[in-house]
């Protein structure tokens, strides 16, 4: 049962191709974006660097009289 304080959890997987197939480049399965419980949808595939990809999101929340927002960038 999640609460408001509650993280969302999002995960991230890199692959690349190898040979006829896939590998496992990146890996991090358990990683808090979100609240109440719920990780944040809708990320955006950017370019961070000439040879570096990475996810952006942006986590809003609000705690009594508080209100917030954050961009959450994730590479690998």
């Amino acid at each position: 049962y999640s609460s408001h304080a509650d993280t969302g959890l999002v995960g991230m997987f890199v692959l690349k191709p190898q040979g006829s197939g896939w590998e496992v480049e990146y890996a991090n399965p358990v990683m808090n974006a979100g609240a109440s419980g719920a990780g944040l949808k809708d990320w955006k595939l950017i370019r961070v660097a000439p040879d570096i990809w990475g996810f952006i999101n942006i986590h809003s929340d609000s705690h009594y009289i508080q209100s917030f927002s954050k961009y959450v960038l994730m590479t690998p």
